[in-house]
């Protein structure tokens, strides 16, 4: 596990870089008001992706663990066709969906009337549902190695079409980056056709059945979950949008970006814990998963509180070097937005061990008072700072959540092991 974190860390890092590279580019390419607009939409399209996921980006990786881990390849190979054909029909409905109220959800999806953009949103949010999937593939194999390298590729190739356009609009960005993805998913599918991972059996109609009721029971409850995540993630920047000014909604965006930069560091170990704590679960060994953890979480606050002074401090800078000089106005609530740092780390340190130990959807209950929450208080702000004080009280609502289902969830599998050793 531990060459597993290391590679997965340096990658993430460089990762992060082509994040800043990314939004170095679009914020001088594109005017504040853009910026804000690219902002709105990326948010949006993430919620019709997470939708097209049903859910599978979270399942994949447990139940392809569990069943390998007991050396039922068979069982794998028929969970990773149903968690395909499920996406498939999901995206199936959403796309339909989209056409037929596309003038209620016009606005919302794009920011703007651009009819064009709006069918590049939903073909962007398909590849990147199909993108999502491949990744859960490789972390349910515990293959880290082309989980980080697929991942990679795909950053450093988002960023060329970036270059090579002269003048860049919202509806280039997304439909450059929409071809690149399905020709990285098409690559891996060839290649994976090459190696022999499960079973050579062919699945039947029964087979199929009997795991997409699996991940139906398990993934759909999560779909709800990520939809309320990503409702969260999009909701400030569009509520922003539509009550206050675009170039408040780019300085808050700005915020934001810098926050989440900065949690790929913390979201890694999550990624790689979901598919061990799985197999921990199959093999009864979660006393190590649960020490290892607390370890985790000492490393997690330590390396969270270091983070948010050094971005606390350097934040004028931090603007400079990842934006341009006409989001310096973006500084003070930048600076408020970082304090939620702490409480995420934790977060995003348990979110994947509840769900590989649990199957009642826990983060879903999380985010969904997330979202009330951010509502709530956003209906109750004035000025942007109130706004970012307002992200801030959630994140801690979502750390202090997850310390305390996990640590419930821990005492209660413990004594279930104990008391099936006993008997």
């Amino acid at each position: 596990m531990l060459a597993d974190v290391i590679l997965t860390f340096s990658v993430q890092i460089a990762i992060m870089l082509c994040m800043f590279a990314t939004n170095k580019i679009l914020s001088n390419k594109l005017d504040v008001d853009n910026f804000g607009l690219y902002n709105v939409a990326r948010k949006s399209i993430a919620i019709i992706s997470l939708v097209m996921q049903a859910g599978t980006g979270i399942a994949l990786p447990r139940y392809l663990a569990l069943y390998l881990g007991k050396g039922e390849t068979f069982r794998a190979k028929a969970f990773l066709e149903a968690a395909i054909l499920l996406i498939l029909l999901v995206s199936g409905v959403i796309c339909i969906l989209g056409l037929c109220f596309k003038d209620i959800l016009l606005e919302i999806v794009t920011g703007n009337s651009d009819i064009r953009f709006y069918f590049i949103a939903f073909g962007y949010a398909f590849t990147m549902a199909l993108l999502a999937l491949l990744y859960a593939y490789f972390r349910g194999l515990s293959d880290f190695k082309n989980y980080n390298l697929s991942q990679l590729i795909t950053q450093i190739a988002m960023i060329v079409p970036l270059l090579i356009f002269k003048e860049l609009s919202i509806g280039k960005v997304f439909a450059s980056w929409a071809i690149i993805a399905i020709a990285a998913v098409l690559f891996y599918i060839i290649s994976e056709k090459t190696q022999k991972r499960f079973s050579s059996a062919p699945t039947t109609f029964t087979d199929l059945k009997k795991e997409m009721k699996a991940i139906s029971i398990y993934s759909l409850p999560r779909l709800v979950g990520d939809f309320f995540l990503f409702a969260f993630s999009a909701f400030p920047l569009i509520y922003l949008k539509e009550n206050i000014s675009l170039p408040s909604t780019a300085y808050y965006s700005v915020g934001i970006t810098i926050v989440t930069t900065a949690t790929p560091i913390f979201s890694i170990l999550g990624t790689i814990l979901l598919p061990y704590v799985s197999d921990a679960v199959a093999k009864n060994e979660l006393q190590k998963v649960h020490k290892f953890i607390n370890k985790l979480a000492i490393l997690y606050i330590v390396i969270a509180i270091l983070i948010t002074g050094m971005f606390y401090w350097l934040m004028e800078y931090m603007i400079r070097i990842l934006f341009s000089e006409d989001y310096l106005a973006a500084k003070e609530i930048s600076q408020i937005l970082i304090m939620s740092l702490l409480p995420q780390s934790l977060y995003l340190l348990y979110r994947n061990p509840i769900d590989a130990v649990s199957v009642f959807p826990y983060n879903t209950v999380l985010f969904g008072l997330s979202l009330l929450c951010i509502v709530v208080l956003f209906c109750l702000c004035q000025n942007l700072n109130q706004f970012a004080w307002s992200y801030v009280i959630v994140s801690i609502l979502q750390g202090v959540f997850s310390f305390c289902v996990w640590n419930h969830l821990k005492k209660k599998k413990y004594y279930r092991l104990q008391k099936k050793q006993i008997s």
